[in-house]
């Protein structure tokens, strides 16, 4: 079983989406905030379930996908560090 960690950036990007849905639904932002967290701790037993991205230095960068968000981790040596969570339509400087 790897070990799961978020990183400070990963769990504000959760926060920032939970509040952005959150002007609308208090409701939703909550299922989709949970929805985000419970299907990155599936990567405790499958680390490499999500698609191969790249290959650095720190490890094999890899993305699942839930819904419209792209959980973006980094995988080595039965660690998984979840770096960030973002919304299909954003581009790399995350905006939309």
């Amino acid at each position: 079983m790897a070990k799961l960690i978020w990183t400070d950036e990963a769990i504000a990007c959760l926060r920032a989406i939970r509040d952005y849905i959150a002007k609308n639904s208090e409701e939703a932002s909550f299922r989709v905030a949970n929805g985000i967290y419970k299907k990155s701790e599936i990567l405790q037993n499958f680390p490499q379930l999500g698609y191969l991205h790249d290959t650095g230095d720190e490890g094999e960068i890899r993305v699942l996908i839930y819904g419209h968000y792209r959980i973006v981790y980094i995988y080595d040596d039965q660690v998984v560090h979840v770096v960030g969570v973002y919304h299909g339509a954003m581009n790399a400087n995350g905006k939309y």
